[in-house]
């Protein structure tokens, strides 16, 4: 077995260990049928209220050496576009903050080079 077959089917094993507690199917979460997207989704998040904050890869959607990322409301169906002027962030890192804001650090200029910038 490949390194990566293996890999695969320890985290297969892993998701189908875990018990479900979640009551319904709103808790569990469940498949629906596709649907369009503004972007190829390169970074996600679920944001603390519920809603999906994406943004794709270096030529999606960028602008005057920003970038735009899109927020979905899933209970709506709606996007948002949340355009950033200055900073392409593609290839930023990111991680939340313990008030639940969403840091971003960094950004793309070409493939060797990136900003040092924080939104």
């Amino acid at each position: 077995m490949s390194p990566a077959a293996a890999l695969l089917a320890l985290v297969l094993s892993l998701f189908t260990a875990l018990p479900l507690h979640a009551q319904g199917r709103a808790a569990a979460g469940e498949w629906s049928a596709l649907f369009p997207w503004p972007l190829v989704a390169v970074h996600l998040h679920v944001l603390p209220d519920g809603r999906i904050l994406t943004w794709g890869g270096a030529d999606d959607a960028v602008h005057a050496g920003g970038s735009e990322a899109y927020l979905w409301t899933p209970a709506t169906g709606l996007w948002t576009a949340v355009p950033n002027p200055t900073t392409n962030i593609f290839c930023a890192g990111h991680a939340f903050l313990p008030d639940g804001r969403l840091l971003v650090i960094g950004g793309h200029v070409s493939p060797e080079m990136g900003v040092p910038d924080a939104n």
